[in-house]
């Protein structure tokens, strides 16, 4: 369950509107790739947008997708200490949109403010041609360079 605020502290019990710390402090979210993940391929580079896998209704671990570039992503996978690449059933973290910042690779010229997408091999450019937004530059970049991005959902962007 992660690290939880009890506002009900002696029953030790999550009350609807408590905060789940681990994510509000981390701005990750926890879970794995899910069994389902099939399509661009079997392994998730980092930094690829995410999105929750919704034919998993069952059990407490959230099984998360490759987003395509017209879906609507909750987040961009963490790279790990041990890992730059998930396979399926792999432990990943998902940097949620709203306010984590991640390192992304550009392919195009970006400029800090500009609303970026990311294209079908996972890097960030300035126009989306059909894509959902996946944040904000932070950073000027050519292609070929990495950039700070505040991750906001595409519902936030108006763009």
């Amino acid at each position: 369950m992660g690290s939880t605020f009890y506002t009900n502290q002696f029953g030790q019990q999550v009350a609807v509107g408590d905060a789940d710390l681990g994510i509000v402090q981390t701005g990750s979210l926890a879970g794995i790739v899910s069994p389902n993940q099939a399509s661009p391929a079997v392994t998730i580079p980092a930094g690829a947008p995410a999105k929750i896998d919704t034919t998993i209704t069952s059990g407490y671990i959230v099984n998360f997708l490759q987003a395509g570039i017209t879906d609507v992503a909750i987040g961009t996978f963490k790279r790990t200490s041990t890992a730059g690449t998930f396979a399926l059933l792999q432990q990943v973290e998902v940097a949620i949109f709203g306010g984590p910042v991640v390192w992304l690779l550009a392919n195009a010229t970006i400029t800090p403010g500009q609303t970026v997408y990311q294209d079908t091999n996972n890097l960030v450019v300035g126009t989306g041609g059909g894509a959902k937004s996946r944040g904000i530059a932070l950073d000027y970049a050519v292609a070929g360079q990495v950039l700070r991005v505040l991750l906001v959902s595409a519902v936030g962007i108006s763009a």
